[in-house]
């Protein structure tokens, strides 16, 4: 400070000196940290809303303006509420969430709410979907007194998971019409061989292979009509509606299937046991039990058997399939 005399010069300078080195950093350290935070927010490529709820006023960052058309130094103190930017559809759904968000209880500190997807307006009438997850300030009175909320643009997975939907629904289709363009020559094949049989002119061994045939055929068509089923099963939309499934027939079924190739390998499949009945799938337990055996009879050495057993009581029932070998070492952990 300076003190002059009477003509207004001064004759004397008295001057004060303060240590601010821990100011100095503590300034330091919050413009890094500042600085940190806003190349976080720029890789996360949120944007964010600040709403004062004491005084109904909201501040919006940058990166929402741009996100929503505008320029980063646009003027917001006109901008609608924002459930007024919200799409029709989703307009009175996020409200329900917002009161419900509200009603919560009273607790005071910090209050976590979210995420929540939904539709907002661009300054050109389009609209860009955003996943918003909000942190809320309550008061000693249980009010909400400041909602912070970040959003992310979630157009682009929006849009990406159309694609798959629209890419499932043409696999679907596609298996629709691969499945009727198989059937055409699959009735052939199921309709000649009982035409033949029925003209009465084949020897009773030319019927049999035949009508064998002709199972085979029916079957071949279940396991056309079974490929959507199994696609249900996958997406885990599947409809199970069980039956009672005779399993001695299912497996005497698969043992006639598979004789040919048994033979080949010299390997023998004997069933033993009682008549026993399942609640089941009788298409889905003949593909099952087919894998089963057929993977028994390739595993089996030479000149082996394979033995299906059938036990149980009312409650349950087990079917086991043992071939002779051992599994390899090196497929054990994996079996």
């Amino acid at each position: 400070i300076a003190i002059r005399n009477e003509q207004g010069r001064a004759v004397r300078m008295v001057g004060s000196t303060g240590d601010i080195t821990d100011r100095y950093s503590m300034e330091q350290a919050l413009a890094r940290e500042r600085e940190r935070l806003a190349l976080l927010v720029r890789a996360t490529k949120a944007g964010f809303m600040d709403w004062d709820a004491l005084a109904d006023t909201c501040v919006y960052s940058e990166r929402f303006k741009e996100m929503l058309g505008h320029p980063p130094d646009a003027d917001t103190s006109a901008w609608p509420a924002l459930f007024d930017l919200m799409h029709a559809e989703d307009r009175t759904p996020m409200r329900e969430a917002f009161r419900a968000m509200l009603r919560q209880g009273a607790a005071t500190g910090e209050r976590l709410h979210g995420p929540l997807e939904y539709r907002l307006r661009k300054s050109d009438g389009s609209y860009l979907w955003v996943r918003a997850e909000s942190i809320a300030q309550i008061g000693a009175d249980g009010r909400t007194e400041r909602l912070l909320t970040s959003y992310i643009d979630i157009t682009p997975l929006r849009e990406m998971n159309l694609a798959l939907e629209e890419s499932v629904r043409l696999r679907e289709e596609v298996d629709r019409i691969g499945r009727h363009d198989l059937k055409t020559p699959l009735n052939s094949i199921i309709g000649i061989p009982r035409l033949l049989r029925d003209s009465g002119r084949l020897a009773a061994e030319d019927a049999e292979l035949l009508a064998f045939v002709e199972q085979a055929g029916y079957r071949l068509l279940n396991m056309v009509n079974l490929s959507l089923d199994m696609f249900q099963m996958e997406r885990g939309s599947y409809t199970f509606t069980p039956r009672a499934v005779d399993l001695n027939g299912v497996l005497d079924k698969v043992v006639r299937d598979l004789e040919a190739h048994a033979r080949s390998k010299r390997v023998g499949v004997r069933i033993e046991g009682p008549r026993l009945y399942a609640l089941a799938e009788e298409l889905l337990c003949f593909s099952m039990f087919a894998n089963l055996v057929k993977n028994a009879v390739e595993a089996s050495p030479e000149g082996g058997t394979v033995l299906l057993t059938l036990t149980g009581d009312e409650k349950r029932v087990t079917v086991g399939v043992h071939n002779a070998g051992a599994v390899p070492e090196t497929v054990r952990a994996r079996f």
